[in-house]
Protein backbone atom coordinates (compact mmCIF):
# COMPACT_ATOMS: atom_id res chain seq x y z
CA UNK A 1 0.00 0.00 0.00
CA UNK A 2 2.18 2.47 -1.39
CA UNK A 3 -0.28 5.22 -1.96
CA UNK A 4 -2.98 6.95 0.11
CA UNK A 5 -5.31 7.20 -2.93
CA UNK A 6 -8.03 4.82 -2.51
CA UNK A 7 -7.44 3.57 1.28
CA UNK A 8 -9.57 4.07 4.10
CA UNK A 9 -7.70 6.09 7.24
CA UNK A 10 -8.51 3.00 9.27
CA UNK A 11 -6.03 0.95 7.06
CA UNK A 12 -3.05 3.50 6.44
CA UNK A 13 -2.72 5.72 9.56
CA UNK A 14 0.29 3.18 10.68
CA UNK A 15 2.18 4.30 8.46
CA UNK A 16 2.04 7.52 8.61
CA UNK A 17 4.75 10.08 10.52
CA UNK A 18 3.34 12.36 13.30
CA UNK A 19 4.16 14.44 15.93
CA UNK A 20 4.09 12.72 19.36
CA UNK A 21 1.12 14.98 20.95
CA UNK A 22 -0.70 14.92 17.21
CA UNK A 23 -0.37 18.98 17.92
CA UNK A 24 1.50 21.60 14.95
CA UNK A 25 4.98 21.47 14.81
CA UNK A 26 6.33 24.79 16.57
CA UNK A 27 9.70 26.40 17.63
CA UNK A 28 10.56 23.29 20.21
CA UNK A 29 11.36 20.13 18.89
CA UNK A 30 8.72 17.32 19.14
CA UNK A 31 9.52 13.54 18.88
CA UNK A 32 8.06 12.19 15.98
CA UNK A 33 5.98 8.96 15.87
CA UNK A 34 4.02 6.79 13.95
CA UNK A 35 0.56 6.12 13.61
CA UNK A 36 0.81 3.30 16.49
CA UNK A 37 2.60 5.83 18.43
CA UNK A 38 5.94 4.18 17.80
CA UNK A 39 8.87 6.74 18.40
CA UNK A 40 11.01 7.13 15.47
CA UNK A 41 14.62 8.35 16.55
CA UNK A 42 13.85 11.94 15.44
CA UNK A 43 12.80 15.51 16.88
CA UNK A 44 11.55 18.12 14.69
CA UNK A 45 10.67 21.60 14.98
CA UNK A 46 10.18 24.90 13.27
CA UNK A 47 13.81 25.91 13.36
CA UNK A 48 15.73 22.47 13.09
CA UNK A 49 15.69 18.60 13.32
CA UNK A 50 17.69 16.79 15.78
CA UNK A 51 18.72 12.77 14.70
CA UNK A 52 18.54 10.63 18.34
CA UNK A 53 19.86 7.64 16.64
CA UNK A 54 22.46 6.66 14.03
CA UNK A 55 22.05 8.24 10.62
CA UNK A 56 23.18 6.15 7.97
CA UNK A 57 24.12 8.13 4.39
CA UNK A 58 25.81 5.26 2.51
CA UNK A 59 25.28 5.84 -1.23
CA UNK A 60 23.73 9.29 -0.44
CA UNK A 61 24.85 12.08 -2.13
CA UNK A 62 25.76 14.89 1.20
CA UNK A 63 26.29 18.71 0.29
CA UNK A 64 27.14 21.08 2.81
CA UNK A 65 29.71 19.50 5.21
CA UNK A 66 33.33 20.00 4.97
CA UNK A 67 35.09 16.89 3.21
CA UNK A 68 36.89 16.41 6.55
CA UNK A 69 33.38 15.67 8.17
CA UNK A 70 31.76 17.33 11.00
CA UNK A 71 33.74 20.40 12.59
CA UNK A 72 33.06 22.85 15.38
CA UNK A 73 34.90 25.54 16.39
CA UNK A 74 34.89 28.65 19.28
CA UNK A 75 34.97 31.87 18.65
CA UNK A 76 37.94 34.54 19.54
CA UNK A 77 38.23 35.67 22.73
CA UNK A 78 40.70 38.03 24.40
CA UNK A 79 40.92 38.97 28.03
CA UNK A 80 42.93 40.50 31.14
CA UNK A 81 42.85 39.23 34.50
CA UNK A 82 40.80 42.25 35.35
CA UNK A 83 38.11 40.74 32.79
CA UNK A 84 38.46 37.14 33.46
CA UNK A 85 38.04 34.07 35.60
CA UNK A 86 40.44 31.99 36.91
CA UNK A 87 40.58 28.44 35.69
CA UNK A 88 37.09 28.83 34.07
CA UNK A 89 35.85 28.17 30.35
CA UNK A 90 36.34 31.35 28.39
CA UNK A 91 34.85 30.08 25.21
CA UNK A 92 33.14 26.94 24.34
CA UNK A 93 31.27 24.93 21.37
CA UNK A 94 28.95 21.92 21.77
CA UNK A 95 29.42 18.35 20.06
CA UNK A 96 26.00 17.18 20.02
CA UNK A 97 25.73 13.48 20.82
CA UNK A 98 26.66 10.51 19.19
CA UNK A 99 28.16 12.88 16.47
CA UNK A 100 31.75 11.15 16.85
CA UNK A 101 31.71 7.61 17.20
CA UNK A 102 34.05 4.22 17.66
CA UNK A 103 36.74 4.81 14.50
CA UNK A 104 36.93 8.71 14.08
CA UNK A 105 39.75 10.39 13.60
CA UNK A 106 39.78 13.49 15.35
CA UNK A 107 42.07 16.90 14.99
CA UNK A 108 42.27 19.91 17.47
CA UNK A 109 43.86 22.73 16.69
CA UNK A 110 44.11 26.45 18.04
CA UNK A 111 46.42 29.33 18.22
CA UNK A 112 46.84 31.77 21.21
CA UNK A 113 48.97 34.90 22.22
CA UNK A 114 50.87 36.28 25.12
CA UNK A 115 51.23 40.12 25.56
CA UNK A 116 52.28 42.20 28.28
CA UNK A 117 52.88 39.29 30.54
CA UNK A 118 54.36 39.99 34.06
CA UNK A 119 54.12 36.53 35.35
CA UNK A 120 52.08 33.13 34.31
CA UNK A 121 49.27 32.72 32.16
CA UNK A 122 47.83 28.69 32.37
CA UNK A 123 45.53 28.12 29.01
CA UNK A 124 44.21 24.86 27.95
CA UNK A 125 41.71 23.05 26.05
CA UNK A 126 39.32 20.65 27.22
CA UNK A 127 36.59 18.34 25.97
CA UNK A 128 34.17 18.43 28.50
CA UNK A 129 30.22 17.96 29.70
CA UNK A 130 30.21 21.98 30.97
CA UNK A 131 30.36 24.46 28.33
CA UNK A 132 29.17 27.59 30.38
CA UNK A 133 31.35 30.27 29.82
CA UNK A 134 32.68 30.82 33.67
CA UNK A 135 32.08 27.57 35.29
CA UNK A 136 35.01 25.00 35.35
CA UNK A 137 34.85 22.46 32.40
CA UNK A 138 34.22 18.61 33.60
CA UNK A 139 36.54 16.20 31.62
CA UNK A 140 40.05 15.74 30.03
CA UNK A 141 42.85 18.12 29.45
CA UNK A 142 43.22 17.29 25.82
CA UNK A 143 46.26 19.61 25.67
CA UNK A 144 47.43 22.99 27.54
CA UNK A 145 50.63 25.31 27.04
CA UNK A 146 51.43 27.44 30.36
CA UNK A 147 53.61 30.29 29.80
CA UNK A 148 55.59 32.91 31.56
CA UNK A 149 56.73 34.53 28.17
CA UNK A 150 54.87 36.52 25.58
CA UNK A 151 54.43 35.17 22.18
CA UNK A 152 52.21 32.84 20.42
CA UNK A 153 51.26 29.19 20.67
CA UNK A 154 49.76 26.43 18.29
CA UNK A 155 47.80 23.41 19.55
CA UNK A 156 47.63 20.25 17.38
CA UNK A 157 46.50 16.94 18.88
CA UNK A 158 44.76 13.68 17.21
CA UNK A 159 42.67 12.04 19.07
CA UNK A 160 41.56 8.30 17.77
CA UNK A 161 38.13 7.21 19.38
CA UNK A 162 38.23 3.77 20.43
CA UNK A 163 34.79 3.51 21.66
CA UNK A 164 32.01 5.90 21.19
CA UNK A 165 30.78 4.83 25.21
CA UNK A 166 34.14 6.33 26.75
CA UNK A 167 35.99 2.85 27.58
CA UNK A 168 39.33 3.71 25.78
CA UNK A 169 39.47 6.74 23.41
CA UNK A 170 42.96 7.21 22.76
CA UNK A 171 44.78 10.68 22.24
CA UNK A 172 48.35 11.37 20.78
CA UNK A 173 50.35 13.01 23.66
CA UNK A 174 49.11 13.71 27.24
CA UNK A 175 47.45 16.43 27.64
CA UNK A 176 50.46 18.30 29.29
CA UNK A 177 51.86 18.93 25.80
CA UNK A 178 49.80 21.24 23.53
CA UNK A 179 51.44 19.59 20.07
CA UNK A 180 52.72 16.21 18.78
CA UNK A 181 56.12 16.75 18.03
CA UNK A 182 58.77 15.08 16.33
CA UNK A 183 62.87 14.71 16.42
CA UNK A 184 64.65 13.05 13.58
CA UNK A 185 61.68 10.98 12.76
CA UNK A 186 61.21 10.30 16.42
CA UNK A 187 58.11 11.30 18.84
CA UNK A 188 59.74 13.71 21.73
CA UNK A 189 58.71 15.01 25.11
CA UNK A 190 57.37 11.69 26.61
CA UNK A 191 54.60 9.43 26.19
CA UNK A 192 53.36 9.36 22.71
CA UNK A 193 50.02 8.04 23.33
CA UNK A 194 47.98 9.08 26.30
CA UNK A 195 44.52 6.77 26.87
CA UNK A 196 41.52 9.13 28.15
CA UNK A 197 37.48 8.82 28.24
CA UNK A 198 35.20 10.83 26.95
CA UNK A 199 31.53 9.57 26.70
CA UNK A 200 30.43 10.77 22.91
CA UNK A 201 27.08 9.56 23.25
CA UNK A 202 26.17 12.78 25.68
CA UNK A 203 26.81 16.47 24.71
CA UNK A 204 30.08 17.32 25.13
CA UNK A 205 32.00 20.81 24.52
CA UNK A 206 35.62 22.01 23.30
CA UNK A 207 36.34 24.62 25.83
CA UNK A 208 39.12 27.06 26.05
CA UNK A 209 40.06 27.34 29.78
CA UNK A 210 42.40 30.01 31.04
CA UNK A 211 43.70 31.53 34.21
CA UNK A 212 45.78 34.51 33.98
CA UNK A 213 47.95 35.18 36.95
CA UNK A 214 49.33 38.90 36.59
CA UNK A 215 47.64 41.78 35.76
CA UNK A 216 49.55 42.93 32.79
CA UNK A 217 49.02 40.09 30.80
CA UNK A 218 46.62 40.17 27.72
CA UNK A 219 45.43 36.79 27.02
CA UNK A 220 44.40 35.59 23.21
CA UNK A 221 42.57 32.84 21.70
CA UNK A 222 42.13 33.24 18.45
CA UNK A 223 39.80 29.89 18.24
CA UNK A 224 40.08 26.20 18.91
CA UNK A 225 38.60 23.65 16.34
CA UNK A 226 37.98 20.05 16.65
CA UNK A 227 36.90 18.10 13.30
CA UNK A 228 36.78 14.33 12.26
CA UNK A 229 39.55 14.00 9.36
CA UNK A 230 38.51 10.22 8.31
Amino acid sequence: MAQLTGNPIKDSYLGLLKTTDNAAIGATEKQMTDGAGNNVPMTIGTAGVSFTGGADFTAATVTGISAGGATFSTSKVSETQATSSCDTIRASVLIPANTFTAGDILEVRSLQEISGTTGWTYPELWISTVGTVGSAPSGINVAQAHSSSNGKTYYQKTIFVNAASGTGNIEHWPGAQANESYDQGQVTGGDPVAAQTVDWTVNQYLAVKVCIDNSGATWTNYGAVIRKIN
